[in-house]
């Protein structure tokens, strides 16, 4: 009987184990190389909703920034509405005065003077007479001269106060403007004995500008009433 070789055997058995050593070689390698590959996602995730955020940002603050630009054009705009409805106020004020038409309850809005002498003027009661007379009841007629002159326009109104005395130009906001004229006549109920009669006025050009306040006053004399025979 002839001896069988164990050659082929044992080849085949040293050519496994290279398979199964290759084998688990090449998976160690794959998982070497496939496990470092699934590090960089979440990196650049992050990065990616961190430029997202800084563009919205980017527009909230460009979105703010022209906001607060729309926000100051109107604010002048408002400021100069103001300044031009005012002067549509004044305006309108001054011609309701110079219509002789005031209203019930005046409103007055004082004006100050632009500069000294700007608005002058005068007044004078019976062409500057000392003395006036008549009968004692009889009702006489005084006439008063007004004068009014302005540097940068015309004299347009006036405001008048009869009495027992000068007045001030507190004693005149409670008197009505009326349209300037250069002369009135003043009725005025004569009384026994002396008494004085006082005529104060202010004056205002169509520019607003005021007067100082003139005032001139006469004398008046009651006679008793002649006696009947």
């Amino acid at each position: 009987m002839k001896k069988r070789s164990v050659l082929p055997s044992k080849l085949i058995a040293i050519s496994f184990l290279c398979f199964v050593i290759c084998g688990s070689l090449i998976g160690c390698n794959f998982v070497i190389v496939e496990s470092p590959s699934q590090t960089p996602a979440p990196i650049s995730t992050q990065d990616a909703e961190e430029d997202e955020k800084f563009s919205q940002l980017q527009t909230l603050v460009a979105y703010q920034m022209t906001q607060i630009e729309s926000a100051n054009i109107l604010n002048q705009a408002n400021a100069t509405q103001i300044a031009h409805l005012w002067e549509i106020v004044s305006y309108q004020a001054t011609q309701v005065m110079a219509l002789g038409r005031p209203p019930t309850t005046q409103v007055y809005v004082p004006t100050p003077y632009s500069s000294p002498g700007m608005v002058s003027g005068s007044i004078e009661i019976e062409d500057g007479r000392c003395c006036a007379g008549g009968t004692t009841g009889e009702t006489i007629e005084l006439s008063v001269e007004f004068v009014g002159a302005s540097g940068v326009g015309d004299v347009s109104l006036m405001r008048v106060r009869t009495g027992n005395r000068c007045y001030t130009e507190d004693d005149l906001l409670e008197v009505l403007w009326e349209p300037f004229v250069p002369e009135k006549l003043y009725p005025f109920r004569v009384i026994i004995n002396w008494v004085g009669f006082y005529v104060s006025v202010q004056y205002q050009d169509d520019q607003g500008n005021l007067s100082p306040i003139y005032c001139d006053d006469i004398s008046i004399e009651g006679h008793p009433p002649t006696p009947t025979p």
